[in-house]
């Protein structure tokens, strides 16, 4: 298989994990918080684990889409029209279905300006603000495009992970334990999400062989790992309100980066069958439509989760429920893909 040929394949198994982790996310106290809710230790330890870890998934799409995305050079215009035109139009129909899909049985209920407010306000639905974080992404992406080639040394965008990890994570602890406001210390170029992209691009095209190495990836991995320690150790201790999904976000860019330096890593060592490597590619080609119907899929799945859960217990349960729902979204998705129009925004 051609260089090219596996970097396309990686991806998509990155794809595939970052919409597991996002539907994962969204079962909250059926499924991810169950750990709140139980009696049983290994549960309620497990449980903190996968929330401590699975916020992973939004920076890992970023990253991927750095990996795509930045080592371009676009103007302004073929970017507004070929990327945020398309990305604003998904938003504006996917908005307007949920709406719909949110009154359904109650449709004389429904109200224009109320649908127009939502949308404004990205509340149609929980999912939809990720489709306007990225629509943010992409209007700074012809400035990204060109500022990620200036950087002349690796260790630039090593510096900008360890700060913002050390601003935006690490001095949100002791801010939470001893009841004091976040520091206004910030870096200010950098959202999270611009983060995440830029480390995508950093470790697929500027990174040479540093992620190739087997002891940088132990150093990664080990990291991640006391990581999640550290985060398991808070949400522990923050299981009121909702501080606990706060706290489970602490870490997630290092997770994402883990995970994609990680599967980067096999795909480059190992041949992957061909039939096995479309198979992926099919997969992954089905992600983006699937999160956009994500809200539907747990819905008319869920019934799956009720059956399950007496008999093999909460999580095994929500992660067949999860399952199933990627499984029927990539089906789904590939099939609307042939739709004439269609097929161009999902």
């Amino acid at each position: 298989m051609s260089e090219r040929k596996e970097k396309i394949v990686y991806l998509e198994i990155l794809r595939v994990i970052a919409i597991f982790g996002v539907v994962l996310c969204h079962t909250e106290n059926f499924g991810v918080h169950h750990y709140v809710e139980t009696a049983n230790a290994v549960n309620y330890w497990f449980g903190i684990f996968l929330a401590s870890v699975v916020q992973y998934c939004i920076p890992l799409f970023f990253m991927i889409s750095g990996a795509v995305l930045l080592d371009r050079q676009e103007s302004i215009g073929y970017v507004y029209r070929h990327r945020v035109l398309r990305m604003a139009v998904v938003t504006v129909l996917v908005s307007l279905l949920q709406y719909v899909w949110n009154y359904r049985g109650h449709l004389d209920s429904m109200d224009f300006k109320g649908y127009l407010r939502l949308l404004y306000e990205g509340n149609v639905s929980g999912p939809i603000w990720f489709l306007f974080a990225y629509l943010s992404l992409l209007m700074v992406l012809p400035f990204l495009q060109r500022l990620v080639k200036a950087i002349p040394e690796g260790s630039w965008f090593l510096y900008l992970l360890t700060a913002w990890i050390l601003l935006n994570d690490v001095l949100a602890i002791p801010d939470y334990f001893l009841g004091w406001n976040h520091t206004r210390l910030e870096l200010p170029i950098l959202e999270q999400y611009v983060l995440a992209a830029v480390m995508g691009y950093y470790v697929e095209h500027r990174s040479g062989e540093e992620f190739l190495r087997k002891r940088n990836l132990l150093i990664l991995s080990g990291s991640s790992v006391f990581l999640t320690l550290i985060s398991m150790w808070v949400n522990n201790h923050t299981l009121s309100g909702s501080r606990y999904v706060t706290m489970g976000y602490l870490f997630s860019v290092v997770y994402a980066l883990t995970i994609f330096a990680l599967v980067r890593f096999f795909c480059r060592r190992r041949n992957m069958p061909e039939r096995l490597a479309r198979l992926v590619c099919f997969a992954g080609a089905g992600t983006f439509g699937t999160y956009l119907m994500e809200p539907q899929l747990r819905e008319c799945f869920y019934p799956t989760y009720r059956a399950l859960a007496p008999v093999i217990h909460a999580y095994p349960a929500a992660f067949v429920w999860v399952g199933i729902c990627v499984l029927a979204g990539i089906l789904v998705s590939n099939l609307l893909k042939r739709v004439p129009g269609l097929g161009k925004l999902i």
